[in-house]
């Protein structure tokens, strides 16, 4: 039985519950809404709230599924889990924290919302205090949103780990045990996490210039990638990083800081230069680990050569002979098909015959150049 449903139930007026300017969900956006008006309406923006708004105005607040709190030193209580549904219940009882969204009620009869314009309505709440033991709670949520059906994106994931780290309650090893990872997932989280905002405060990377763009919490760019590509070993040699250590909220070195912020450029591009990143693709990730740890390579990546083309100039000149014949061979067999077909009228054939004399030459003098490759120098 967990921490949250061992708890007895509170019922608090909806007035006295507050929602979370912190909450994990808003990723990049966490702490930036001034009042709770904002709050509200970034939640309505962003994740939605006609499933639960309409649950809710039909059947009420079910007694089953309590929000969670911890109880505020004035009286009043943040909400740590459900702020969507406490954004319901203040779109429906007309608070004015949902001032900007009451015409989503226009939809239900007034018998419908007259249970939710009675005076001092109160919802069930598990209430934490400060003197509360906190690990349960954050045991629950962890499972909750980090391995269940109801999972954050990796950037909500990774900003709740480290605001719980941060706060001493509880230990990265500990989240990891009661998450059950076992692939070190939570750890590349963090690091992820420390290794991207430490590029934000010192100003190498802003995060509104990225060309490619994220999802969920983080719409700026896709933080799977940065945390995805400190896996790779030729990238954390190259930017030599030593092993993770949650207490170091910096795990660039100084003398590093510049080649980080190019490995980002190099993902995400840069919109203030019109430079676009040389990957379109997550799985172009292990690619770009190779590029960054070879000095010809990442030449190329710094004049702004795509993935694509940096394999193909560097691969052996046979595989790049062999892929250019291979191409040749066909586009002439698809030509010939063009002209056996007899859709071509003589007078279009005759306009192109200079050219096809120009690619017979181009052929022979081809095949000529390889053939004397093969041939043996004469002995002198």
């Amino acid at each position: 039985m967990s921490e949250t449903s061992e708890r007895p139930v509170e019922y608090i007026a909806l007035d006295k519950l507050l929602l979370d300017a912190e909450n994990p969900r808003f990723g990049v956006a966490k702490g930036a809404r001034r009042n709770q008006k904002e709050i509200l309406d970034y939640i309505v923006e962003n994740f939605g709230i006609d499933d639960v708004l309409s649950s809710l105005a039909y059947n009420g607040y079910f007694d089953a599924e309590p929000l969670i709190a911890r109880k505020n030193d004035d009286g009043t209580y943040t909400i740590i889990e459900g702020n969507r549904r406490l954004s319901a219940c203040l779109i429906l009882s007309h608070s004015d924290r949902a001032n900007n969204q009451h015409q989503r009620t226009s939809q239900f009869s007034e018998e419908v919302l007259e249970k939710w314009n009675e005076p001092g309505i109160t919802i069930p709440v598990h209430v934490f205090g400060k003197s509360d033991n906190l690990n349960k709670l954050h045991a629950y949520l962890g499972v909750r949103h980090i391995t269940s059906a109801k999972a954050w994106d990796s950037y909500a994931k990774a900003a709740w780990i480290d605001s719980v780290v941060s706060s001493g309650e509880m230990t990265l090893n500990e989240i990891a045990e009661v998450t059950g990872d076992k692939n070190n997932t939570i750890q590349r989280l963090l690091e992820g996490y420390y290794f991207v905002n430490q590029l934000i405060e010192s100003g190498d990377f802003i995060p509104e210039n990225s060309s490619r763009k994220g999802r969920g919490s983080n719409p700026e760019f896709p933080f799977s990638w940065i945390y995805t590509l400190l896996n790779y070993a030729r990238v954390r040699d190259h930017l030599k990083l030593a092993e993770f250590d949650e207490k170091n909220q910096k795990p660039v070195p100084q003398d590093r800081v510049r080649e980080a912020s190019n490995i980002v450029r190099y993902m995400f591009g840069d919109r203030s230069s019109a430079q676009n990143g040389a990957i379109t693709d997550s799985r172009q990730l292990g690619a770009l680990a190779t590029a960054i740890s070879d000095p010809v390579q990442r030449d190329l990546l710094e004049r702004g050569k795509s993935i694509d083309e940096i394999i193909k100039q560097t691969r052996p000149s046979i595989d790049q002979l062999t892929s250019s014949l291979m191409t040749c061979k066909e586009e002439l067999i698809s030509a010939t098909g063009l002209v056996n077909s007899g859709d071509i009228p003589a007078e279009d054939a005759e306009k192109v015959l200079a050219q096809a004399r120009d690619v017979a030459n181009l052929a022979a003098a081809l095949f000529r150049s390889i053939k004397n490759l093969d041939e043996p120098s004469p002995v002198e």
